[in-house]
């Protein structure tokens, strides 16, 4: 799908009245669509690590909920929160869910992390940083905030980031293997994160009918991901060089999370199809079989329980 026939179902939409929760949103992807959501009267919370960058994206949501179609001024959050550890997850989950009480928040939208970048780095909890953001607490956060029999989240679970690949090991998935052999690399790590999220959007959405779960693809988007992911130089001068002619820019491409969750035409179309997976022309993708084996499923969530229990 275009992304002016996207746009012309979304221009019409309000979102007054609902209550989004962006993770990641303090830059990027996560930006775009928090500002997006403020654009058509939402009241948005962000979570990061940075409040001078929260600090400008609060302004902006606040200038945009003025000109939308809310009566009343929105009240925009910021929770700050290190998501490379475990122990700060909970505590962002915990504080959340005291926050929302029981009017909870109607989206959950998770954009934190980005693309490895081949490097492992331990946290003090054991485990690889890039893994902890990018995977563990995009668990532990959908985790609790859908669990129980009124969860917080009342409406939809979108992950963005890469889906579709699928790895051979599925007893390795922090690939202690790969980095005792000297393989540990981008690739790998890559298709190691998809394949999680993959399967736990697939998992979660067997285990609990009420809550729409989704894992988007973003495609080419124009933001610091290169910079911020501390990639190669290789690369980073290739995305620099490559992305402004490709790319979309965030606030193009948070059109699409925007009809997929907020406009009845989006969410017709996601019921249609018997997959979790979209890409960012808004079109169905099949998580690769090998993940969708229930023996593999059953590993990948064994093993993020554990990790959370292990915190």
């Amino acid at each position: 799908m275009k992304l002016k026939t996207v746009k012309a179902y979304n221009d019409p939409i309000a979102a007054v009245g609902e209550r989004v929760l962006v993770v990641g949103g303090t830059q990027g992807i996560g930006q775009g669509v928090a500002e997006r959501f403020a654009r058509a009267g939402a009241e948005v919370w962000i979570v990061g690590r940075n409040a001078t960058l929260a600090s400008g994206v609060l302004s902006n949501m606040k200038t945009l909920s003025q000109s939308s179609k809310a009566k009343e001024e929105v009240q925009h959050r910021f929770f700050k929160a290190d998501l490379s550890l475990i122990v700060e997850t909970e505590r962002l989950a915990k504080e959340i869910i005291a926050e929302a009480g029981s009017r909870g928040v109607d989206y959950l939208i998770l954009c934190q992390g980005g693309p490895p970048n081949g490097l492992y780095v331990p946290t003090v909890e054991g485990n690889d940083r890039h893994y902890a953001v990018q995977v563990l607490s995009r668990f532990v956060i959908t985790y609790r905030l859908t669990e129980g029999d009124d969860p917080v989240v009342k409406n939809s679970v979108m992950a963005i980031m890469a889906p579709g690949y699928t790895i051979s090991d599925f007893d390795d998935l922090e690939l202690v293997k790969a980095r005792e052999n000297g393989k540990f690399g981008i690739l790998l790590a890559g298709k190691r994160d998809s394949t999680v999220i993959d399967a736990v959007t697939e998992e979660f959405s067997s285990r609990i009918k009420n809550i729409r779960f989704m894992h988007l693809f973003p495609g080419a988007v124009r933001t610091s991901f290169a910079r911020n992911s501390e990639l190669p130089w290789i690369l980073t001068v290739l995305s620099t060089l490559v992305l402004p002619f490709i790319g979309r820019s965030k606030e193009e491409y948070a059109e699409i999370p925007f009809y997929l969750l907020a406009v009845p035409e989006g969410r017709e179309l996601t019921a249609t199809y018997d997959t979790h997976l979209w890409n960012e022309n808004v079109e169905p993708i099949k998580p690769h079989l090998n993940t969708l084996k229930p023996e593999n499923r059953e590993k990948i969530w064994n093993h993020l329980i554990s990790k959370l229990n292990s915190s």
